[in-house]
């Protein structure tokens, strides 16, 4: 350190510092690991989404958008976010990071009390008294499948149809400029992948800002109303990166990449319960695969930021 008050140098044992306060931070009751720990698996998801073909050629940074918003339905303009939207040249993929197995194995158990619910309503309807106790709600994690799902059924046009709503319904000055910075983030992305003719003043990020809010609107709905929807046909996969495979979620489906495992719902004893027999495939990167993908990098094994962080990764995963 350069003198009392000045910033630390990042040095490897600064590094290391770093994550020794995650790791033992992690297990206190209101610490959220996911929240301080999200820019480091960003930082490698490039590298993360070159195993096993998830994407045919070389990412960069620009073409991830952190937090982006999924609309929540088709009537209120609400939203949801998904944790990362990775867009690849051939796809574009919705990533969930999940650093609690916690709460992903007791949303299996809300499952089957939301069925429980289901079956106690039909004997009400059918006259007969149900002596059980009102089952609990489901849990975060299980609505936000549902949410992720809905967004995995649109194309991309669609998403943006959606984005585009979301934002010209925003009121708050404060937000309407980090729309447009996304906006921008996401104009660029369509531009240089899809090879979307966007025009050069909606790609100047100091032009977009300058903008009033109401021509800024008419733009966007311009722009979108010329889109080449060919060239945005594609549907997003899911991707959850959480510490490991939970056996009560899904079964495994066979020959896919052993880096990713593919899943889908179980199927249900009940025939009346197609809900989750309907979901589209989840593929799960699970930490240890991270590990092994990253380790493989030759320019990686003198990287102290990696390897401090996979072996972080390792004791998350436990």
């Amino acid at each position: 350190m350069n003198g009392k008050n000045s910033i630390p140098d990042i040095s490897e044992n600064n590094i290391t510092e770093i994550f020794k306060l995650l790791n033992n931070w992690r297990g206190f009751p209101a610490y959220q690991l996911e929240r301080r720990a999200d820019i480091f698996f960003a930082y490698y998801l490039p590298q993360i989404f070159t195993m096993d073909g998830l994407s045919n050629t070389a990412i960069t940074h620009d073409q991830i958008i952190p937090e982006f918003p999924l609309k929540i339905d088709e009537i209120s303009n609400r939203s949801n976010k998904v944790d990362y939207a990775v867009f690849c040249k051939d796809m574009l993929y919705l990533v969930e990071l999940k650093t609690n197995m916690d709460h992903i194995k007791s949303s299996y158990k809300q499952v089957g009390d939301h069925k429980q619910e289901q079956n106690q309503n039909q004997n009400l309807i059918k006259g007969q008294p149900s002596n059980q106790n009102p089952p609990k709600k489901l849990n975060q994690y299980e609505k936000q499948k549902e949410y992720l799902q809905n967004a995995a059924s649109k194309s991309l046009t669609e998403l943006i149809s959606d984005l585009i709503e979301l934002q010209c319904s925003v009121r708050v000055k404060q937000h309407r400029e980090k729309y447009k910075k996304l906006t921008v983030s996401l104009f660029k992305i369509l531009k240089n992948l899809y090879g979307v003719d966007i025009p050069d003043c909606a790609l100047c990020m100091n032009c977009i800002c300058r903008a009033e809010w109401k021509d800024y609107r008419v733009l966007i709905k311009s722009i979108y109303n010329n889109l080449n929807t060919k060239k945005l046909s594609i549907k997003p996969a899911i991707i959850y990166i959480q510490p490991k495979l939970c056996k009560e979620s899904a079964v495994p489906i066979l020959n896919t990449p052993p880096s990713i495992v593919y899943t889908k719902p179980k199927k249900c004893e009940n025939s009346e319960d197609i809900t989750r027999n309907s979901e589209k495939p989840v593929g799960i990167i699970t930490f240890d695969s991270i590990i092994k993908h990253l380790s493989s990098y030759e320019s990686l094994k003198d990287d102290t930021l990696a390897k401090q962080f996979c072996q972080s990764l390792h004791t998350w995963s436990k």
